[in-house]
């Protein structure tokens, strides 16, 4: 194989690894920037409100008498 032909299949390589790169890198912006779908959609099954009740007693001072339920 000549020279001009390796270079030359160098050249298509590093234009197909580009090509390939810039794919992919529009794809990761549309998803992360444009599209709040899969954003909205990970919200929701990571968020998860739900209110706690303590377990705790009534609080009394030292003559029995409440202070804080």
């Amino acid at each position: 194989m000549s020279r001009s032909g390796l270079q030359d299949r160098s050249v298509v390589f590093g234009a197909i690894v580009v090509v390939i790169a810039i794919i992919f890198i529009a794809r990761l912006t549309h998803l992360q920037l444009i599209s709040s779908d899969w954003s909205n959609y990970a919200g929701q099954l990571t968020e998860e409100r739900e209110t706690l009740d303590p377990m705790r007693g009534q609080f009394l001072d030292r003559n029995g008498e409440l202070i804080v339920t």
